[in-house]
């Protein structure tokens, strides 16, 4: 409020000077003589016994123009400041004149009332206490002690103080005070004897008139204050307080129009008073000028932003205007600062039930301090926001019975009530208030909302069953309406429930006939042609939906799934195609989109077409088991364990998800998590091949043999020839150390055709069974169909290897570098072969590509450093053996390797220390009678 005032006050003075320099301007155009310095000051003597206190400040400033230092024309000025309520103005004029020698008790008496405009009450109070012993006036200086006492709050001592002032001697400005004070203290009934009495000695008195009407109607009187405050606007027609006060009353009284032009008629002279923005704020409000309102109530609240009159407003107007989130926010504060308000608990209540937040709206309006008021309005906001779930509509229903009970001739209300009991199941019941909401008032059944009402009813009915009943309410109204399409619509629903499949049809067709491609009518009649294996009348009734609607989504959904049905791929996928361009956001021709890529073997696409819905559908089962087997089958199981964690989430008692997630942790090696997932999948159902199989496959890597044997036997009891089957039984074979019966089990499964997996266990059991040859066949053979495995190539190297036939390990590793030049194993191995065969050239390539590819293994480091140490880089050499050494301290080889680069760099002492730190385990190593050798020789050097 204070800026608000503050501005006026300086657009005041703006105009002031204007008119200043006007009148100076105008002056001696006539010829006569220029005014002077007092000719000036004696009109504005005459303005102010004619209370024109502007046209005197004029005179006053025309003065001061001519003779600045005149202490009496400023003192004068600070006088009309002071009649115009510009406190700051009275007192920069009053103590300019202090400084110009000019200080009378007048003058200090004019100064502190001047401060009470200002908000300087403590100076106020100290200058009345030093004037009080010595003054001739102490009534009035009592009186401005007692006002400035009261705007510090201290209550009693103002009180006592006016009331001192008014036994000295009797003061219009006093009595005021004294009434203000005793209205602060909440005691209204005494303060309005106060003012009748202030009015009996001062009958003319524009304040007293003007706090009476402000007491009449704090006491809710807002025709008794019309008239208090009309008779202050009689006696100061310029007044802006009680034009005010006399506005608030008629808005009381729903009077916005007359309100308006009280206010229209202050002019620009209310231009920036906050009380009269706030108030045609109000006045647009109720007019339902809802832009005003926002407008004027932004005005204030830019200064003031939590005014509270202000905030309603604001936020009432931007509710109007569907501008709901600023509304929330608004009256959100609003309640914060006065929570009794049950009209805009009501409101914010409303609002956040337009926004969906429905908890949030229930919490507000249960949250009422007084308890939920007896307002049918009120109630049946509360009901709507109670109604979130099955578990809250008894009490939906329970509050809108309470909002007919307090105003039960109200059709609408019944019929809202019909409503709600049908939502909670009670359909009877439902019937009997739709019914009473008729009786009250029988145009109620043209609206457009009881019509709903009665197709929900009949809709109630088939969903419990009572299909006779719910034909009832439908042939009442097909009565009145009996080409209504709507009606004949729900009239099949009902046969079709009956089981009268011709009647249902007969009704659907009649509906099409007058509402042709008509959706729900050509739906329920294709579902009929296809019961009765008419699929191609099916697609002719759903296509005509299409001739109406292009893109009408559910019609091209159940099209699409009639040509899947039908064995028509293409057409179905066109379909989807259609619906999701239709809808881009939709999850349903997406997700079936992604099931068809998926029986196609493109989870990559699957993923594609589903990743612009993926975060919306994580509600959505289906969506995150597709996407979840999609991202196992594109080697992401980080995503798919985060995409089936959530699929267990939405359906923890379905085998398949767990089963799901269970291949998920084993992509990612957690084995016991893995066996957690497919336990639990077998107890949902014990029965899930899928599930036993990985789970016998988890146990058997975790070599818990005892718990996968009876997993095996009954899977091969039930589908004895089934290849993962045949494989598992090699797997236990071959984790119970069988390996002859392990490789039994592989060559059969081989049987069923080529498999890399199985050729190399086949070839490994083998090779455990003591048959290498065998296992090299094997491997062969393998390659016959698989030449450009890398797998069964490197395990062919190994096995060369071991049998030191080293040409044929070297053309093995040859062929992997080759297809696989990252591949470090084969390259570190072909480098060391090489080295020992003399190519040392050659070697350091090999060598160095593993290095580039595995620079941080010890055996990799310890290859490359032998070939520099070959090579002449003795330094390198040195740094790269004690990188290996250091990695493997155990591997004695490599020491003894170590060893020989720090000899070569004429470091003996450490070489010895690694020789003897070598030998000394006592591990048989290769080389080891060359270590020794080198040890002897170095000791005796």
């Amino acid at each position: 409020m204070h800026n608000f005032v503050q501005a006026m006050r300086r657009g005041i003075r703006l105009a002031v000077v204007a008119a200043a320099v006007s009148v100076g301007a105008a002056t001696g155009c006539d010829g006569a003589p220029p005014r002077t310095a007092d000719d000036h000051i004696a009109r504005a003597l005459e303005f102010r016994a004619e209370n024109n206190a502007a046209a005197g400040v004029i005179e006053l400033r025309n003065a001061l123009q001519k003779e600045p230092q005149n202490a009496e024309a400023r003192r004068l000025l600070g006088e009309l400041h002071l009649l115009q309520g510009d406190g700051a103005g009275a007192v920069n004029q009053l103590e300019r004149a202090q400084a110009l020698g000019l200080d009378t008790e007048e003058l200090r008496l004019d100064l502190a009332r001047a401060r009470l405009f200002t908000g300087a009450f403590d100076a106020v109070v100290e200058a009345a206490d030093a004037e009080l012993p010595t003054t001739e006036q102490p009534a009035e200086w009592l009186a401005v002690r007692g006002e400035a006492l009261y705007w510090l709050g201290r209550l009693d001592e103002a009180e006592e103080a006016l009331v001192t002032a008014q036994e000295d001697s009797p003061h219009a400005r006093a009595q005021a005070m004294l009434v203000r004070t005793v209205a602060a203290g909440n005691d209204l009934d005494q303060a309005l004897i106060l003012a009748d009495a202030g009015l009996a000695a001062f009958p003319d008195d524009v304040v007293l008139h003007a706090l009476k009407g402000d007491i009449l109607l704090t006491q809710r009187l807002p025709e008794a204050a019309e008239q208090a405050y009309r008779r202050a606007t009689e006696l100061a027609p310029g007044g802006i307080s009680a034009q005010i006060g006399l506005a608030r009353a008629l808005i009381f009284q729903n009077r916005p129009e007359d309100a308006g032009a009280v206010l229209a008629g202050l002019g620009g002279q209310a231009a920036n008073n906050a009380d009269v923005a706030l108030l045609k704020g109000l006045v647009a409000l109720q007019t339902r000028d809802l832009e005003s309102a926002r407008t004027h109530a932004d005005q204030i609240l830019q200064v003031i932003p939590n005014h509270r009159q202000a905030l309603f407003i604001a936020g009432a107007a931007n509710a109007g205007l569907a501008s709901f989130e600023q509304a929330r926010e608004q009256l959100a504060r609003y309640l914060a600062q006065a929570p009794e308000d049950t009209y805009a608990r009501r409101l914010l209540g409303g609002v956040q039930l337009r926004l969906g937040a429905q908890d949030q709206a229930y919490r507000t309006l249960m949250a009422a301090p007084r308890g939920i008021p007896d307002d049918d309005a009120y109630l049946t906001l509360l009901s709507a926001a109670a109604a979130q779930d099955q578990g809250g509509m008894q009490q939906s229903v329970a509050f809108m019975e309470r909002a007919v009970t307090l105003s039960p001739e109200e059709a609408g209300l019944r019929a809202r009530l019909g409503v709600l009991r049908m939502a909670a199941g009670d359909t009877g019941a439902a019937e009997q208030e739709l019914q009473a909401a008729l009786e009250l008032d029988p145009q109620l059944k043209d609206t457009p909302e009881f019509q709903r009402a009665q197709a929900a009813l009949a809709l109630g009915y088939m969903r419990e069953g009572k299909f006779d009943e719910a034909l009832a309410v439908i042939r009442r109204e097909l009565e009145s309406e009996p080409d209504s399409a709507t009606w004949l619509v729900l009239s099949g629903g009902a046969y079709v429930g009956k089981g009268d499949a011709a009647s249902a049809r007969k009704a659907f067709e009649r509906a099409l006939e007058l509402e042709p491609g008509r959706s729900d009518a050509a739906n329920n009649l294709a579902q009929l042609e296809i019961q009765d294996g008419n699929v191609d009348a099916a697609r002719a009734v759903l296509e005509s939906v299409l001739v109406r609607e292009p893109n009408h989504f559910p019609t091209l959904m159940r099209l699409a799934a009639l040509e899947q049905n039908a064995g028509r791929t293409d057409v179905a996928r066109s379909r989807l195609e259609q619906a999701m361009e239709a809808n881009p956001q939709a999850v349903a021709p997406r997700l079936g989109l992604a099931q068809m890529f998926m029986a196609e073997r493109a989870p990559d696409r699957a993923l594609a077409v589903t990743a612009p819905v993926a975060e919306a559908a994580r509600d959505n089962a289906a969506m995150m088991a597709v996407r979840g087997q999609a991202h196992l089958q594109t080697d992401q199981p980080v995503q798919a364990l985060a995409d089936l964690e959530q699929l267990i989430t939405l359906a923890p008692e379905v085998a398949e998800g767990h089963f799901l997630l269970g291949g998920a942790y084993l992509r990612l090696q957690r084995l016991d998590d893995a066996n957690t997932a497919l336990s639990r999948a077998l107890e949902l159902d014990p029965a899930h091949f899928g599930a036993k199989s990985a789970l016998a496959g988890v146990l058997i890597a975790a070599g818990d043999v005892e718990a996968a044997r009876p997993l095996v036997s009954e899977l091969a009891a039930d589908q004895p020839a089934q290849l993962g089957v045949i494989v598992l039984q090699g797997q236990l074979a071959a984790a119970e150390g069988n390996p002859a019966g392990a490789a039994e089990f592989y060559a059969k499964a081989l049987e069923a055709g080529p498999n890399v997996d199985i050729t190399a266990a086949l070839s490994l059991a083998r090779w455990q069974a003591g048959d290498p040859d065998a296992a090299i066949e094997t491997i062969k053979q393998g390659l016959a169909s698989h030449a450009d495995n890398l797998g069964l190539l490197l395990r062919l190297s190994e096995y060369y290897i071991a049998l030191d036939r080293r040409e044929e390990a070297m053309a093995t590793l040859r062929d992997i570098v080759r297809l696989q030049p990252g591949m470090w194993i084969a390259q570190n191995n072909l480098a060391w072969f090489l080295y020992e065969a003399g190519a040392i050239s050659e070697a350091y390539r090999h060598a160095q590509r593993a290095h580039d590819v595995a620079p941080d293994h010890p055996g990799v480091a310890d290859t490359l450093g032998m070939i520099e140490l070959a090579r002449g880089n003795t330094a390198r050499a040195v740094t790269l053996l004690r990188q290996a050494a250091t990695g493997v301290p155990d591997n004695a080889t490599i020491q003894f390797h170590y060893a020989q680069a720090l000899a070569a760099d004429a470091q003996r002492e450490e070489a010895r220390e690694v020789l003897r730190r070598a030998l000394d385990t006592g591990t048989p190593f290769s080389g080891r009678d060359r270590a020794a050798a080198m040890l002897e020789e170095l000791e005796q050097q």
